[in-house]
This record gives structure tokens, sequence and C-alpha cells, in this order.
């Protein structure tokens, strides 16, 4: 079984990062969406209503986290690709 060149597998996790990120992305507008429909722009409740189901709690952290580990992502796949470009540098000056 052939492995792959150091050029096909930096283009296919440059490629699920992306990809990733683009999905990811699309899934938030969907939520926003559902929180805007509220008519009051500072609603005074602790619980925010949509067609009688509770959406969001006041005080919850759960957009936060998830926003903060996407962050988290983004962060460690650049350290990643940059570590992996040099050290393919490092072995070419050899």
């Amino acid at each position: 079984m052939k492995s792959y060149s150091k050029h096909t597998r930096l283009g296919i996790i440059l490629l699920s990062l992306t990809l990733f990120i683009i999905l990811a992305g699309l899934s938030y507008p969907v939520k926003s969406a559902i929180l805007q429909t509220e008519a009051s722009p500072t609603p005074t409740p602790t619980i925010i209503y949509v067609n009688g189901e509770p959406v969001l709690q006041s005080g919850s952290t759960e957009g936060l986290i998830i926003g903060a580990g996407i962050i988290l992502l983004i962060i460690l796949s650049g350290v990643i690709i940059q570590r992996v470009i040099q050290k393919r540098n490092t072995t070419r000056s050899n």
C-alpha cells in the first residue's frame, strides 16, 4: 500500500479544516435567527420562549464554550501546519 506524499497529506488536512470551519459557520446563523425572533431587544425574563419552548436561559454559556472550542481548534491546526512546514523546510536544507 502506497503512502501519500507530504503535499497530499497537507492538502487533505487543509481541505478538512476548511470544510469543518465552513460547516460550523453555516450552522450558527440558524441558531442566531431563532434567537432574533424575540420581539423585545432586551428580554426581561430569565428564559426566552420561541413558539412556547424555552430557547435560551439567562447565564447560559453553551454558545461561548462552543465558540472557544472552535477558536482553539483553529489555533492548534495553524500551529500544526506551521510545524509541518518548518520541519519540511529543515529536512530539505540538510
